[in-house]
C-alpha cells in the first residue's frame, strides 16, 4: 500500500484535473482501482483539502486538482481567520468594483479581464460572482452543480502547553485537530 500511495502522490500531480469533471470523488478511486487502506487515505485528503466530506457528491476535478496544488505549492492559510480579511479590505487592499469576463492565472498570481478590457493581476482575488452559472461563465466551462451546502463545526481550546501529537487527521472519520 505504500508504494501505491507513493506512485499516487506522484501521478496526482500529472492529472489534468479538467479530464474529471462530472466524475464524482468516488467514482475516480473506483475507477483507478486503489487498496482500501489507500481508499481511506485518499478520502482523509480529499476531506481536508477541500472541507467536503461528501465523495459520492463532489467533483473528482476539484478534489484531485485541491491535492495536487497542495502537493505542488503547499497550503495558503488564512492567517488570523476570516476577520482578517475584512480587517484588510481596509488597509492595504485594492478593491475593484469592476465586472469580470474572464480569470486566470499561473498558481502564483491571478489574472482578472474586466469588461472594460482591463487586466488587474494580483497575488490573491477575492471575487463574488452571483452564483454557480456567473461562475462557470468566467471559468469558461458549463454551468456547473456545486452540490449541497458543506457543514463544518470549530472548537478552539486554550492550553498551558503544547500537546504531542501537533496534528492529528481521522482516516476513517471526517476530524481534523
Amino acid at each position: 500500500s505504500k508504494l501505491q500511495v507513493a506512485k499516487l502522490m506522484r501521478r496526482i500531480s500529472t492529472i489534468d484535473p479538467a479530464a474529471l469533471a462530472g466524475t464524482t470523488f468516488t467514482e475516480w478511486l473506483n475507477d483507478i482501482g486503489v487498496a482500501d487502506d489507500t481508499r481511506s487515505l485518499m478520502l482523509m485528503l480529499g476531506r481536508l483539502s477541500t472541507y467536503v466530506d461528501r465523495p459520492d457528491v463532489v467533483s473528482a476535478e476539484l478534489v484531485v486538482g485541491m491535492i495536487a496544488a497542495a502537493l505542488d505549492r503547499g497550503v495558503r492559510y488564512l492567517d488570523c481567520g476570516w476577520q482578517s480579511l475584512v480587517d484588510q479590505l481596509s488597509h492595504g487592499v485594492r478593491v475593484v468594483g469592476a465586472d469580470a469576463t474572464s480569470i486566470g492565472g499561473d498558481g502564483d498570481h491571478c489574472e482578472v479581464v474586466t469588461t472594460d478590457d482591463r487586466t488587474l493581476t494580483a497575488r490573491s482575488v477575492v471575487l463574488t460572482v452571483g452564483g454557480p452559472d456567473a461562475a462557470a461563465r468566467l471559468l469558461g466551462r458549463a454551468p456547473f452543480d456545486v452540490g449541497p451546502p458543506a457543514y463544518a463545526s470549530c472548537l478552539d481550546l486554550g492550553i498551558r502547553r503544547p500537546t504531542a501529537p501537533r496534528g492529528l487527521m481521522g482516516i476513517d472519520q471526517p476530524l481534523y485537530l
